[in-house]
């Protein structure tokens, strides 16, 4: 048995490629999805609307990194290949010492905003776009793209954003997407390991949307209850558990993990 609070990257030469591989593609947390715009688009009415497109912040797949392999077992290269600049994400082989690589490129423009992020862009999509190859934040692809109304503005023929005015969340909820909500349907239950499930926010929701299959609303009731109202630091521990004690003993893996079993 690993000790008890042990994180996954800490036993990461014992672990088998198959786990590591799981780990990297557990569902992005609901509390890290945010939404960008795309397809801005001038209404009769004279109101916008864009697309709404799911994403997650480059520091997301940085932490997902750390939490699973480590920060000294990947790394990061950018290389120019004629106008295209190409960003790899490499992960050490814990089994053969060698580094793999996957690479993709990205593209001018993309700071989520609509605007233009210039080389930021660049190197912020292509070392986002590595991560999907690895697994991390795939999920997000799954995601509903409706179109939501939002503030804007015009500039000849061209349509800008400048903000939200209704959440992209309301319109997969409500249905009008004619999809559910990714937490909200059923899919495969995946832990950190079979040894290690950390306290972290991806084992909340995994808890609260996989297991449970309770409203993202009630989700974040049960954390505010376990929020630090000074720090405003989430103790996960505490939460997790607190929506294991709904589960039948045998399925308590954090509880038990915690207790030793």
């Amino acid at each position: 048995m690993t000790k008890k609070n042990s994180k996954p990257y800490q036993d990461y030469e014992e672990r088998g490629l198959a786990e590591i591989q799981d780990d990297l593609k557990v569902m992005t947390p609901v509390s890290e999805v945010r939404w960008k715009p795309q397809s801005v688009l001038k209404n009769q009415d004279g109101s916008y609307s864009a697309l709404a497109l799911a994403y997650a912040d480059p520091r997301y797949f940085q932490n997902r990194l750390d939490n699973i392999v480590g920060s000294f077992n990947w790394q990061t290269l950018y290389e120019i290949h004629g106008n295209i600049m190409m960003v790899g994400v490499g992960i050490r082989n814990p089994k053969t010492d060698q580094w793999i690589w996957k690479w993709d490129t990205g593209t001018m423009g993309e700071d989520n905003t609509g605007g233009y992020g210039g080389t930021k862009g660049l190197f912020s999509g292509g070392f986002k776009r590595a991560c999907y190859l690895w697994g991390i934040g795939r999920d997000l692809y799954d995601y509903p793209k409706p179109r939501v109304r939002c503030r804007g503005y015009s500039k000849g023929d061209s349509h800008s954003f400048k903000g939200w005015i209704d959440s992209p969340w309301d319109k997969m909820e409500s249905g009008e997407t004619g999809r559910a909500h990714k937490s909200q349907v059923e899919t495969e239950t995946v832990s950190a390991s079979d040894a290690v499930i950390p306290a972290s926010s991806t084992t909340f929701y995994n808890v609260a949307f996989n297991k449970l299959k309770i409203e993202k609303e009630q989700a974040k009731e049960v954390l505010k209850k376990h929020t630090d109202l000074e720090t405003g630091e989430v103790k996960y521990i505490d939460a997790i558990i607190a929506l294991e004690g709904n589960l039948p003993e045998g399925e308590r893996d954090f509880t038990n993990q915690q207790k030793g079993e």
